[in-house]
C-alpha cells in the first residue's frame, strides 16, 4: 500500500517468512526503481533489510518516490518480528495522524492493534488492541481475518468532514467483507454488517469526489454458485455503510492454476480512476503474476478503454499506486513468500498520465 502524509509518501508492507526461521534463511525485501539506465543497473541500486520473521514495514520518501529511506519494521520485536501481517495505514487528513494497523495471529483467528503518529511517521505510538470495537465483523471469534490485501481509504472532506477512514477486511468467517470505521482520529471504531460471502481481496476507491460514490473492486470468485467473468464490483452511496452488487467489472482476473486471481490497486486521481494489476502470461514459476498493466476510466468505473502497459520488466503481484507531484507512483511486490530463500523487491514506476484522456 502507498501513503500520501503531507510532504512525505510511504510505503506500507508486509514481509512474510517462508521456509526455515534461521539467520541463514533471511527474507530479503528491497525497494528499486523499475526503469534501468544505460548499463542495464538500476540508477537507485538495491537495499536488502533481511528479516526471518513475518513483520510489518514503512518505508519513507520525501521526493515523491524517487529516493526512499531505510524501511523501518513498526511491530513489536523488531526484524526479530513474530507472526504480523495485514498491514494498512491511512492518512487522516482532518487529524493530521497517520494511523497504522496489523494482525497477529492466534491460531485460527486474528487480533487486529492499531498504532498511530501525529509527526509524520518520526514516532508512533504503543499498540492499541482494537478488539472491543470490531465484534461486529467477527473479531475474537474462529476464523476473524483483519485487514486484508488492497487499498484502504478516507473519504472525501466534502462529504465527510470530521475525517472518515474506513479500513476492514474480505475474510470475516464466510469470506464476507465487513469494515470498521473511525470519525476521531481512529479513537473509536464502528461496523458495518458483514456483506456479500467468497468475496476475498478487495481494494476501495472514492469513484466520484463529486458525490462521494464509493467502488469496491474484488477478484472474480464465485457468489452464490454464479461464475463470474471478470472481477467484481461493489458499490455504495453512504459512505460505505451498506453495499450493492456485486456486478460485472469488465476487467479480467490474471488466474494462477488454482483458478486464483490477485490483488489489484484502485486510486482516484483528479476523479479519474486507475486499476492496477497483472495480466499474466508471462513465463517464470508464477506465470500469472506477470505483466502489469494500469487501465484508466473517465466514466467512474463503469467502463476501461486505456492503458499502460509496464514495460520494463515481466515481473508483477500485488500492487499500489498513488499520485504525488502531479505524477502517478506504481509500486508493485514480487517473488514468492514461501519460497525457501525469497529475494523479494517492490518495484516502483513513475508516470504521467497523459496516456489517460
Amino acid at each position: 500500500q502507498l501513503i500520501h502524509a503531507e510532504k512525505s509518501v510511504f510505503i506500507v508492507i508486509a514481509c512474510r517468512m517462508g521456509g526455515k526461521n534461521s539467520e541463514a534463511d533471511e527474507r530479503r525485501l528491497s525497494v528499486q526503481a523499475a526503469e534501468v539506465d544505460s548499463s542495464g543497473e538500476h540508477p537507485h541500486g538495491r537495499r536488502l533489510d533481511p528479516t526471518s520473521a513475518s513483520v510489518c514495514l514503512i518505508k519513507q520518501s520525501d521526493d515523491g518516490g524517487n529516493h526512499w529511506h531505510n524501511f523501518r519494521v513498526l511491530t513489536p520485536g523488531g526484524w526479530s518480528g513474530g507472526y504480523y501481517h495485514g498491514c494498512k495505514a491511512i492518512y487522516d487528513k482532518v487529524h493530521k495522524r497517520i494511523l497504522y494497523q496489523y494482525s497477529r495471529d492466534h491460531g485460527n483467528t486474528q487480533t487486529v492493534y492499531q498504532i498511530h503518529s501525529d509527526d509524520q511517521g518520526a514516532r508512533w505510538s504503543k499498540p492499541r488492541d482494537l478488539t472491543k470495537y470490531l465484534i461486529g465483523c467477527g473479531a475474537g471469534q474462529e476464523g476473524f481475518s483483519g485487514n486484508t490485501a488492497g487499498d484502504r481509504i478516507e473519504l472525501p472532506l466534502k462529504q465527510w468532514p470530521k475525517g472518515r477512514v474506513m479500513f476492514g477486511t474480505g475474510q470475516t468467517q464466510k469470506d464476507e467483507f465487513c469494515f470498521w470505521y473511525s470519525e476521531d482520529g481512529g479513537r473509536t471504531y464502528n461496523t458495518t454488517r458483514k456483506w456479500f460471502p467468497n468475496t476475498n481481496e478487495l481494494s476501495m476507491v472514492v469513484a466520484d469526489e463529486k458525490t462521494g460514490l464509493l467502488l469496491i473492486n474484488s477478484r472474480a470468485t464465485k457468489y452464490r454458485g454464479k461464475e463470474f467473468k471478470t472481477r467484481k464490483n461493489f458499490w455504495s452511496h453512504d459512505g460505505g455503510i451498506t453495499w450493492r452488487g456485486p456486478e460485472e467489472s469488465g476487467l479480467k482476473d490474471a488466474e494462477n492454476g488454482a483458478g486464483h486471481g490477485c490483488e489489484a490497486s484502485l486510486l482516484n486521481m483528479k476523479n479519474k480512476l486507475f486499476f492496477f494489476n497483472p495480466t499474466g502470461g508471462g513465463g517464470g514459476k508464477y506465470p500469472s503474476r506477470t505483466n502489469m498493466v494500469a487501465r484508466c476510466s473517465l466514466d467512474h468505473g463503469k467502463t476501461w478503454p486505456h492503458e499502460y502497459k509496464v514495460k520494463v520488466t515481466s515481473e508483477g503481484g500485488y500492487s499500489a499506486m498513488l499520485e504525488a507531484q502531479s505524477k502517478l507512483i506504481l509500486a508493485w511486490g514480487v517473488g514468492d513468500s514461501h519460497a525457501a530463500h525469497p529475494q523479494r523487491n517492490v518495484y516502483v514506476q513513475i508516470i504521467d498520465t497523459n496516456w489517460c484522456k
